[in-house]
C-alpha cells in the first residue's frame, strides 16, 4: 500500500476535482496524521490515505498523470491536472545551493528517462557519481568528482529512491556545506 506524507499533492474526489496538498494533523494523533482542506472542510486521514482505517476505498489518490485520467474516465468531469514533474537538473540545481555534492545516477549515453528505468528495474550496470556543478546549459551536462557527465538523476542515499521533486528543507542525506 503507498503511503501518504504531509507535502503529496493529491486527489481527493469527496472535496472536488482540485490537486489538494496533503497537511500534517496536529490534533489526530497517531490514527489520523495527515488532512486535506478545502475553505472550511478538513478531512482527516490514515498515512495510507484512509477517511477510516476500515474503509474499503481510498479517499485520496497521489496527483499523477495516470490518477488524473482515470478520474476523469470515472467521473466523467475535468479534474485539475497534476502538477509538472520538475527536470532532474532542476532538482540537482536546488540541491546544490545547499550541499557540496549530489549523489546521482549517470551516463553519457542514457537520457534521464532511460536511466530511471535501468534504475528501477535494478539493473547491475549503474553508475553512480557525486555531482559538484551543473555545466553550462542544459546541454552541457554536469561535473562528478572526476568526470565529466552528460545525463544526471538525483537519488537518496538514505532511501536509494529517485529524487522527483525540488527539495522542501531536506537534504536528503548528502553533505551540508
Amino acid at each position: 500500500m503507498k503511503k501518504f506524507k504531509a507535502g503529496d499533492k493529491v486527489y481527493c474526489p469527496s472535496l472536488g476535482r482540485e490537486v489538494y496538498k496533503v497537511l500534517e494533523n496536529l490534533s489526530g494523533g497517531t490514527d489520523f496524521p495527515l488532512c486535506v482542506h478545502k475553505g472550511v472542510k478538513e478531512l482527516t486521514l490514515t498515512l495510507e490515505g484512509f477517511y477510516y482505517p476500515t474503509d474499503p476505498l481510498l479517499t485520496i489518490l497521489h496527483a499523477t498523470e495516470e490518477n488524473h485520467a482515470l478520474l476523469e474516465k470515472l467521473y466523467g468531469v475535468e479534474f485539475e491536472k497534476p502538477p509538472a514533474k520538475p527536470e532532474p537538473r532542476a532538482i540537482i540545481a536546488a540541491l546544490l545551493e545547499h550541499n557540496k555534492y549530489v549523489p546521482c545516477l549517470v551516463s553519457d549515453k542514457d537520457c534521464e528517462k532511460d536511466i530511471i528505468k535501468r534504475f528501477n528495474a535494478n539493473s547491475d550496470d549503474k553508475v553512480i557519481d557525486c555531482i559538484t556543478q551543473l555545466l553550462g546549459d542544459y546541454n552541457s551536462g554536469y561535473k562528478g568528482v572526476d568526470y565529466r557527465w552528460k545525463y544526471a538523476v538525483p537519488f537518496d542515499i538514505k532511501t536509494g529512491e529517485v529524487i522527483t521533486q525540488l527539495p522542501t528543507g531536506e537534504k536528503y542525506g548528502t553533505e551540508t556545506t
